[in-house]
């Protein structure tokens, strides 16, 4: 039976979204967007405005268990607006394109229409986020979207996998849709058990895309990269062959020149199947191997972008690894046309965090966007960094890096520093020669205080009455941000603690 024909429902934010920021002396900002639940950013672009749209998906937004959630900021990162789109069900934004009108194509996967089978998702909206069109494509089974480009034509392929009438498990899905969202052609490529892609970019007239599939018998993960016409006439494959020891997965493709292409991925043991370490590939348009490498650091565990420097030619790539201030971090890296390293950083606080994607902006700054469960108001929230200049690389001559703090919510809003629901934090701000007061609203809370650079200064677990005392300079503490994470029974929540 079929519950739900095809409708798509635009909320305005009916709860608060949140964004913060604290300034480091290599950056203009950190900031991070959300709700009280899980937010995950995929794709971001540059507005006409030198503002960014993300792109991604919310549980604390929309009617559904996740709506596909779009945060507007202006061009130093305050949150202008955010809407959510979708169904009663699971709807998930994945891959945002720029329209020569200055609106944009979003495209994405959900199970909320056609009897609820999950179906690839797209639709266009305007410059301020009003919706011109919406589609959905599907079959007789599962199909999803992971990842876009845009023709010269202002036609755009989507890429993901499918489910229906395919060689093995699931089949790479490639789809050609117009300006108006009519469906031009639609292919499919199937190996053996389980095949994706992942990214995709056009060069020359031709579509190039890539993913990985499963070997039915050995259960190795191979990588490949298809090679299309517009028409959607296959050209070339390329298939990049596990072994006894290893698996690729690749999980972006990109233009580096008019003759070749750059691509990241990530090498998988054949013991766990887990993330071993990321990898970097060249190659030219007719698939000849120019250079290839794997990780110069051995926490780092999944190459997730690449993209070239339009100014220094450099590829400058996002990492999530293990390590840095907490469970995984966000790293950025910078190396030279081969693959010699460069310069990379770590960013991140005590929680998990992942990077998603880069690019330069029209200012000639570095932006980079990720996921953060350390900072922001819930569970998850998309996170924004832009660099001060064109390279990662900071002012070394400057030991000390300085914080600033900026607090700024949607309509509704909260007094987010001082109170909470389960808390009080006295005086807020405060110095460090006088007593700060957490009083705690119930029992059994953990209470960790740490500093902007992610380091442990005050660690309370269950050992405590409901009122914490203490003086920062004790402590260690100067003058500047501190982070205040409570957590326990369910219930987590950072609040930020000013020393002057």
């Amino acid at each position: 039976m079929r519950y739900l024909s095809f409708f798509l429902i635009t909320f305005p934010l009916i709860f608060f979204a949140q964004q913060s920021k604290f300034q480091v002396i290599d950056t203009v900002f950190y900031n991070f967007y959300g709700g009280p639940n899980q937010e995950e950013a995929r794709d971001f672009i540059e507005t006409a405005d030198k503002g960014f749209l993300i792109c991604g998906s919310s549980s604390s937004f929309g009617q559904g268990a996740s709506s596909v959630y779009l945060i507007k900021t202006d061009s130093t990162g305050v949150f202008k607006w955010g809407k959510s789109f979708g169904g009663i069900s699971a709807d998930r934004g994945m891959s945002i394109l720029k329209t020569s009108d200055n609106g944009a194509i979003v495209s994405g996967y959900s199970n909320s229409f056609n009897n609820f089978e999950y179906d690839v998702f797209y639709f266009k909206i305007d410059a301020v986020g009003n919706l011109i069109w919406q589609k959905t494509f599907n079959e007789n089974d599962w199909e999803f979207a992971y990842s876009s480009v845009m023709l010269p034509s202002d036609e755009i392929i989507i890429v993901g996998e499918t489910y229906s009438q395919t060689n093995g498990g699931s089949d790479a899905l490639s789809i050609k849709i117009n300006s108006m969202g009519e469906t031009q052609w639609v292919k499919k490529i199937g190996y053996q058990q389980n095949d994706a892609f992942r990214s995709v970019c056009s060069l020359n007239g031709y579509i190039y895309a890539t993913g990985y599939y499963t070997e039915t018998t050995s259960q190795l993960t191979k990588g490949f990269i298809v090679k299309y016409n517009y028409d959607g006439v296959l050209i070339d494959t390329f298939l990049l062959p596990a072994n006894n020891q290893l698996n690729y997965k690749l999980n972006s493709i990109q233009v580096f020149d008019n003759s070749s292409l750059i691509i990241a991925g990530e090498l998988l043991s054949n013991d766990s199947l887990n993330p071993q370490s990321e990898f970097r590939m060249k190659i030219d348009t007719s698939f000849s191997v120019i250079w290839r490498d794997s990780a110069q650091f051995s926490n780092v565990k999944k190459g997730e972008y690449i993209f070239k420097h339009p100014i220094t030619n450099h590829l400058m790539t996002v990492y999530t690894l293990t390590g840095g201030n907490g469970k995984t971090a966000m790293f950025l890296a910078d190396y030279t046309d081969h693959f010699y390293y460069n310069f990379g950083s770590t960013y991140g606080g005590l929680e998990e965090e992942q990077g998603v994607k880069g690019l330069l902006s029209s200012r000639n700054n570095l932006v980079y966007l990720g996921n953060t469960k350390t900072w922001g108001y819930g569970d998850q929230d998309f996170w924004l960094v832009m660099f001060k200049a064109d390279s990662l690389i900071p002012d070394f001559k400057t030991k000390n890096r300085f914080y600033t703090d900026t607090l700024s919510l949607s309509p509704i809003g909260i007094d987010q520093v001082n109170k909470s629901e389960k808390l009080i934090v006295y005086p807020n701000p405060s110095t460090k020669h006088s007593p700060i007061y957490i009083k705690l609203k119930e029992q059994n809370l953990n209470v960790i205080i740490y500093d902007a650079l992610g380091r442990v200064i005050l660690k309370k677990e269950n050992d405590f009455e409901n009122e914490i005392e203490f003086i920062p300079e004790n402590y260690g503490m100067n003058e500047g941000l501190y982070f205040i994470k409570i957590s326990g029974s369910g219930y987590s929540r950072i609040i930020k603690l000013v020393i002057n």
